[in-house]
């Protein structure tokens, strides 16, 4: 295994592919999930499962299998008919099959091009024809759902298992290779127990309903399961573990995993963890509410991760090359990154991935163990590229040249990820779960914890026709948070558990219209272009409202005289269309730009006559800029580069004071402004005029909502009566 995959393949366990995946399939069915399940104690069923299955599920009932699991499986895709399972769970439910509804049940997933399920119901005792009606009525139904279905009397198979002689089974499946697989299995009385490392999965299992899966068949899954985005950006599953074994537990509205896995590897990823300490977590309470998937490491003692790391890296042959990389990085640093790491005395790592725009954004986070300055912002982080080097390319975040520390926490990546995370945390991931009466299933400790958004919105880890299945799961649900973590167990394997909810978060009232709010100018530095040199420079205003422009590392290039603070926004500008860059700003109710020399670009300044509060944010739209400005007024105007009125613009002014520039989304051929408020968050037409969401009291958008595109002109958002609502653009 690839040695970036270390904790690339672990955020896969812990987020997706190892618990969430299988249980979103074996919740919510469809072309897709697959793993492992069974009993050490040759259970009967599980003997007629071939031994080339990727997953395996073993219900001590099928009625618990129906009332838990396939009656939340969705309509078939093509909306003609209901899925087999689904009409299967519904004649059970209304008590259809008396005597079957009481026999276990077990289902087996294979893999060719596609995850393939076979389902294997105990019929009763062989020879015995007490079953025969329910038979017919199930036989029946597989055929009406183009099922293939198979009625086998284990008596009068020779050789059959032992354990298996004495039933009746019923073999159902979509395909019939799948069930001649089975029977040739039967015959030669070799099954899944054959497979090797099963056996030691099944030694340790337990509980009425268990789930066990080959790890190393995850890939297989991914790539029937999972978005092809997700899979590049996690990397592998295997080689972290043989096989993994869960009992499963089902409450009214949650799903929880429980297990191990085993391990005859030394090399295995799963050792890295299993010698570890415990430690607190703290790492909700830094996730913006948006977070779609995060992984954490909790550290009682760094050293003891990188050396287990470490040493893993050294059975993989792998260490070296590693060392390579350290040592380049610590020629550019000063220093190792492993002394890097030990100064900041972390007791937390983490990474996040939220929405920005029009994709996800992502950011590393660690807790730092020693006061630093609070608020402290580093333009030009002296700490990048150190997590890569030392834990692998889940903490990759490119140059990673921007961070800052936030409530004792260092938030390092791109600068525009770095600001809109911050801006995002007046409504954490904590809060949220709160809200959704979910804050006491948040892990206290551990030596991994991970979280996902199971969701089916446009950042959703599953694939097309899995996203269309969760997507009718979701109905009347407000969020589908999936939350993992690791614990260590004396001279074992880590304990693994692994919860998914489906949640409704409680109603809350819209605020006061009146309630007071303070709008944050960024004060800069600014960071702009210099095409003079290609490189990056500092645009500041300083505290005699002077302007400077600066490199990054602080050294002046110039320096003119200003009379009166700038409105929160310096971009580069093209006037000419030259490639030379300029420098334009907002002041009182003028627009300036500069050239690089610090020199006024003749006609400016231009006075718009009315006071700009906050902007302008520039675009372009057929070639031609356009600047977008939030007035003193609450008004927003748009105007040309020099200073007209746009003549299409409508106009924005809403009775609320709005707190931020506002946001150009596009879904399909139509796009939109959204426009936050101290109380709300609107949706306005690409020219401005009446908001297009006309909603009233607790239906309004939260201002803190997360505007989704719905695709072919449709956003949506959440109310304050957490209800998701669309609205046409």
């Amino acid at each position: 295994m690839n040695r970036k995959s270390l904790i690339a393949a672990i955020s896969v366990l812990s987020a997706m592919l190892v618990g969430i995946a299988v249980l979103m399939f074996i919740l919510f069915g469809g072309s897709g999930g697959g793993k492992s399940i069974f009993s050490f104690r040759q259970d009967p069923l599980i003997c007629a499962v071939p031994s080339n299955a990727v997953a395996v599920v073993s219900f001590d009932k099928l009625l618990v299998a129906s009332g838990n699991v396939f009656s939340k499986n969705p309509d078939s895709s093509n909306g003609r008919k209901q899925s087999f399972e689904k009409t299967l769970a519904d004649s059970v439910l209304a008590g259809a099959f008396p005597s079957m509804s009481r026999n276990p049940l077990v289902v087996s997933y294979h893999y060719a091009r596609n995850i393939t399920p076979l389902y294997i119901f105990d019929a009763g005792s062989a020879a015995d024809s007490d079953l025969d009606s329910e038979i017919s009525k199930m036989t029946a139904m597989a055929s009406a759902a183009g099922y293939v279905c198979k009625d086998c009397d284990c008596s009068t198979i020779l050789s059959v298992n032992e354990s298996l002689r004495k039933r009746r089974i019923l073999l159902v499946s979509p395909s019939v290779n799948v069930i001649n697989s089975s029977l040739r299995h039967l015959n030669d009385a070799v099954s899944i127990y054959d497979s090797q490392g099963f056996s030691a999965a099944a030694a340790v299992s337990s509980g009425d309903n268990r789930l066990y899966f080959d790890v190393n068949s995850t890939d297989q899954l991914a790539r029937a399961v999972v978005n092809t985005k997700y899979c590049r950006t996690v990397g592998k599953l295997s080689g972290f573990a043989d096989w993994a074994t869960f009992s499963l537990e089902f409450g009214e509205s949650s799903a929880k995993l429980t297990g191990t896995v085993v391990s005859d590897m030394d090399t295995d990823l799963v050792r890295v963890f299993s010698g570890l300490k415990a430690s607190s977590s703290s790492v909700f309470g830094i996730l913006p509410s948006g977070t779609k998937w995060a992984l954490s490491l909790p550290l009682d003692s760094v050293d003891d991760l990188l050396e287990a790391y470490d040493h893993y890296l050294d059975g993989s042959m792998k260490l070296s090359d590693v060392r390579y990389e350290r040592n380049a990085l610590k020629k550019s640093l000063g220093e190792s990154p492993l002394d890097c790491m030990k100064s900041l005395k972390p007791s937390e790592i983490a990474v996040a991935h939220f929405p920005f725009r029009d994709s996800l954004a992502s950011v590393n986070l660690i807790r730092l163990g020693r006061q630093r300055g609070l608020d402290t912002l580093y333009r030009d982080y002296p700490y990048s590229g150190v997590l890569k080097s030392l834990l692998g390319s889940t903490f990759d975040r490119g140059k990673e040249k921007y961070a800052r520390i936030y409530d004792g926490w260092m938030i390092s990546g791109d600068s525009l990820a770095v600001k809109e995370y911050i801006r995002s945390l007046s409504y954490t991931l904590e809060q949220k779960l709160d809200d959704a009466s979910l804050s006491g299933e948040i892990p206290s400790s551990a030596v991994l914890v991970a979280y996902m958004s199971a969701d089916a919105g446009p950042y959703s880890p599953f694939s097309t026709s899995w996203r269309k299945a969760v997507g009718k799961s979701l109905e009347g649900v407000d969020m589908m948070p999936a939350i993992l973590s690791l614990d260590p167990v004396r001279k074992s394997m880590p304990e693994i558990s692994l919860s998914l909810y489906a949640a409704k978060l409680q109603r809350t009232q819209a605020p006061d219209a009146e309630a007071p709010v303070k709008l944050q100018l960024p004060s800069g530095p600014f960071t702009v272009k210099n095409s003079d040199t290609g490189r990056n420079n500092l645009f500041v205003q300083n505290k005699n409202l002077s302007l400077s422009l600066k490199e990054e590392s602080g050294k002046g290039i110039w320096t003119i005289p200003f009379k009166t603070p700038i409105c929160g926004s310096v971009v580069n500008v093209d006037m000419y269309g030259n490639g030379r860059l300029q420098f334009l700003f907002a002041s009182g109710s003028r627009i300036y730009i500069l050239d690089r020399k610090g020199r006024y670009v003749n006609p400016y300044p231009v006075d718009l006559g009315r006071e700009i509060l906050l902007g302008p944010l520039v675009q372009k739209e057929n070639g031609k800029y356009v600047l977008t400005i939030l007035h003193k007024d609450n008004s927003i105007a748009r105007y040309s580069l020099d200073g007209k009125p746009d003549p299409r613009w409508l106009g924005i002014k809403p009775s609320e004071p709005v707190v931020a520039m506002p946001e150009r989304m596009v879904s399909g051929d139509s796009s939109c402004w959204i426009v936050r408020t101290s109380r709300q968050t609107l949706i306005y037409p690409a020219n401005g005029g009446d908001p297009l969401s006309r909603f009233k009291g607790n239906a309004i958008f939260r201002a803190d909502a997360q505007v989704s595109d719905e695709g072919d002109g449709v956003v949506s958002a959440q109310s304050y009566d957490g209800k998701v609502r669309k609205v046409r653009i």
